[in-house]
């Protein structure tokens, strides 16, 4: 059932108050691990401030090509002592199987990789081959000095 339709079988819905709670009775739960997750990234951001800038002459962005009906974008980008590797599937179909750190991608070979965040959805295998598919996204570290 349609929001709009949720809300034309229920009479006591012209009431705007009410919208919430049959709203929260319509809509599914909200995932733990999603919730938990949801702080994360900006915690990842305050930790690596050299992202905030933009994007330096070693730093590398674009999208997987071919594009081929999905969207996934790939960064990595030179801190001080560390590097960071960030690969992001925006929209579209899902993706092949394939390695995030063996991807063709300048500068990403050589170097201990760890994946230090991955988004609810994603196994906590840290490393190996994984499907992208509605918008998850992984990031990986290595620290160069």
């Amino acid at each position: 059932m349609t929001l709009s339709e949720s809300i034309s079988a229920r009479p006591e819905t012209a009431a705007w108050g009410h919208i919430a709670v049959i709203l929260g009775t319509d809509l599914p739960p909200v995932i733990p691990q999603q919730t938990a997750f949801v702080p994360k990234p900006r915690n990842f951001c305050r930790a690596y401030p050299c992202l905030h800038d933009n994007l330096g002459p070693e730093d590398q962005f674009d999208d997987l090509q071919p594009v081929a009906d999905r969207t996934i974008s790939t960064s990595d980008r030179k801190g001080p002592g560390k590097d960071v590797f960030t690969i992001t599937h925006m929209e579209g179909g899902e993706s092949a199987e394939f390695d995030p750190l063996t991807l063709p991608i300048p500068g990403l070979t050589g170097g201990d990789w760890r994946c230090i965040r991955r988004t609810p959805g994603i196994d906590d295998d840290t490393g190996g081959r994984v499907i992208l598919k509605d918008s998850p996204g992984l990031a990986f570290k290595r620290t160069t000095e």
